[in-house]
C-alpha cells in the first residue's frame, strides 16, 4: 500500500488528539518486503492501484480496526512457549520477498482471527473464499521457516452478534466466536499457487491504470455484485474499470497521483 498521508481535512477535528495519534499510528505500516500476503489474496487491480496513489482516510472508517489490534494484542500476550504469533515472515520467490504476519502459529495448526459484522454470515457456510487463500499462503511461509503445519483454522468474532437473533434467523452464528477449520493444500500445491500469485502481480504491475482495467479485471465476485465499487473499495476513486461501468474518477480517497 501507498504511504497514509493523514485524515480528510477537518474529519478527525472532533476527536481527541490522542486518539488522532493511535489512529495515525495504526494506518503506518513498516514493509519488510515487496509485496505481502494481503495484497496476492486481494485482486490484483486493487492491490496495484493501491500502490501507485498516496491515500487519506475517514477515522470513522478505522475505528473497528481498534478492535482486530486488540484481539492481536491479547494473543500476543498470551501465547505460549511452543507457539509464534503476530511475527512477520518472509520468503522470496522469482526474485520478489513475500511478507506475511499469521496471527498465530500452535505446534502444528496456523490459525487467523477475523473480526467481523454478524450480517457477513447470512450468506456464508464457512470461511470465505479469501479467508482459506490467506491462511494457504500464510502456511507457506510458516513451513518455508522449519514451522511444522499439519491443519488450519479460522476464529470468527463477530462484533454485533445478539443472543436473541438467534430466534430471528435460521442462518444466524449460533455463537459469537465460531471456529471454522480449513482445509489446507499440500506443501507443493501451496508453494506453486503463491508462486502464481506473484507472477501475475509482477505482470500486473507492468500495466498502465486502463491497462489494469482491460487485462486484469476484477470479477463480479470480487466486486459483491458491484456493491464493493460503490463504497467499500480503497481503489475506487481511480479505477478505470468503474468507469467503464459508469461511475466516476477522484482523487478525493486516494490523494496524488504518483508521476
Amino acid at each position: 500500500m501507498s504511504p497514509w498521508i493523514g485524515f480528510r481535512p477537518g474529519s478527525a477535528d472532533h476527536l481527541p488528539e490522542g486518539l488522532q495519534r493511535g489512529l495515525a499510528i495504526l494506518a503506518r505500516k513498516e514493509r519488510k518486503g515487496d509485496v505481502s500476503v494481503s495484497e496476492l489474496v486481494d485482486p490484483v487491480q486493487i492491490s496495484i492501484l493501491r500502490r501507485r496513489y498516496d491515500y487519506q482516510s475517514e477515522p470513522e472508517e478505522m475505528i473497528w480496526a481498534l478492535l482486530g489490534k486488540a484481539v492481536h494484542l491479547v494473543i500476543e500476550k498470551g501465547m505460549g512457549k511452543n507457539e509464534l504469533g503476530e511475527e512477520t515472515l518472509t520468503t522470496s520467490l522469482d526474485g520478489v520477498t513475500v511478507e506475511g504476519t499469521p496471527d498465530l502459529w500452535d505446534e502444528t495448526t496456523v490459525t487467523d482471527f477475523k473480526t467481523t459484522s454478524v450480517w457477513s454470515a447470512m450468506d456464508q457456510a464457512g470461511p470465505k473464499p479469501e479467508w482459506k487463500t490467506q491462511l494457504n499462503l500464510y502456511a507457506v511461509l510458516l513451513r518455508e521457516h522449519g514451522f511444522p503445519i499439519e491443519s488450519g483454522q479460522v476464529i470468527v468474532l463477530y462484533r454485533d452478534w445478539r443472543p436473541r437473533e438467534q430466534q430471528k434467523y435460521a442462518w444466524y452464528p449460533r455463537q459469537r466466536l465460531v471456529v471454522m477449520p480449513v482445509t489446507l493444500l499440500t506443501a507443493k500445491a501451496g508453494r506453486a499457487d503463491l508462486l502464481e500469485r506473484v507472477e501475475r502481480w509482477k505482470m500486473a504491475r507492468e500495466r498502465t491504470d486502463d491497462g489494469l482495467a482491460e487485462d486484469f479485471p476484477c470479477t463480479e465476485e470480487e466486486t459483491w455484485g458491484g456493491r464493493r465499487c460503490e463504497s467499500y473499495c480503497p481503489a475506487r476513486m481511480v479505477c478505470r474499470q468503474l468507469v467503464g461501468r459508469g461511475g466516476s474518477v477522484g482523487l478525493s480517497g486516494l490523494a496524488e497521483i504518483r508521476t
